[in-house]
């Protein structure tokens, strides 16, 4: 178990799959990007006792799955692939593949139970959209000004 006693999943989040690892029951699974496959996964995660949902931040991927986890009233904690990644190199365990950076996800977060979790903020969400977006418009208009100045 881990320090508090609250089982772990870590969840590698791909376009169009999940890979899922709770170490404390050595269990792994994979789970398509669907409604049916968000479903599986909670029921999976019930039948263990899942407390917590470790992913790592993957383009936006993370987001709906992280959503349908916290309306199940699951803690659900989306963390840097850095520190992650940097984790598992000081834990000589730098394979690439879904499977194991599912489990190193897992290992990261009991690792570090304590950190706080991120709560849904559909505000944050939309103006960091915006700022991105305001940010992309910016860059084009300075494309588009030096290809006039050429």
């Amino acid at each position: 178990m881990t320090q508090n006693d609250l089982v772990v999943v870590g969840i590698d989040v791909a376009k169009d799959k999940v890979d899922a690892c709770i170490r404390t029951v050595t269990e792994r699974r994979t789970f398509p990007t669907t409604a049916s496959g968000r479903r599986s996964l909670i029921a999976w995660l019930r039948k263990h006792q899942v407390g917590k949902a470790v992913m790592e931040a993957s383009g936006g991927y993370e987001r709906v799955w992280a959503k349908a986890l916290r309306q199940t009233a699951l803690e659900v904690r989306i963390v840097d692939p850095k520190r992650v990644r940097s984790f598992a190199e000081s834990a000589g365990r730098l394979a690439k593949n879904d499977k194991i950076d599912a489990e190193m996800i897992a290992w990261f977060a009991e690792t570090f139970s304590e950190a706080p979790s991120q709560v849904e903020d559909p505000a944050h969400e939309e103006i960091k959209a915006l700022v991105k977006g305001r940010k992309s418009l910016i860059d084009l208009r300075a494309r588009l000004e030096m290809q006039e100045g050429t």
